[in-house]
């Protein structure tokens, strides 16, 4: 009976904390380590690229888009229909390879906004990806 009493009590506390720890990755909406932002499943993201680096950076979305430069200053947006249905990469790097770190925020529900700075060593971030499951990872 204690053992049975035990395991119940012990799953409903770990279901409890990741119940927590989803909630608590969903409100962050700046400065966003990529744990704590996860996207519902299968409900259009926008992600906004920033290049806040002084050189070029290129970016691509692998298998959809092609390479293209982003000059400092500017941005892009690209728009996920699907969502996360399928996991979206999206891979950058600097023209003068310079190591790059990303910052990420959630200004909106379904927006994903990645700044792109200069870092001044290795290694660097080159790729954000959003998971099937809704997670966020930076590589």
């Amino acid at each position: 009976m204690y053992k049975v009493l035990s395991a119940a009590l012990l799953t409903s506390a770990l279901l409890l904390t990741q119940i927590a720890q989803a909630a608590i990755a969903q409100n962050c909406t700046t400065n966003c380590r990529s744990d704590q932002i996860q996207f519902p499943v299968g409900e259009p993201i926008k992600v906004q690229v920033i290049n806040r680096a002084p050189a070029l950076v290129e970016i691509e979305q692998v298998v959809k888009i092609s390479p293209f430069p982003l000059r400092p200053t500017e941005s892009v947006d690209l728009n996920f229909r699907d969502g996360t249905i399928n996991n979206i990469s999206v891979v950058f790097w600097n023209s003068v390879d310079q190591p790059l770190r990303t910052s990420l925020s959630r200004p909106e529900r379904n927006t994903l906004r990645i700044e792109i700075f200069p870092f001044p060593f290795e290694p660097s971030d080159r790729a954000v990806y959003i998971l099937n499951d809704g997670r966020v990872v930076i590589y």
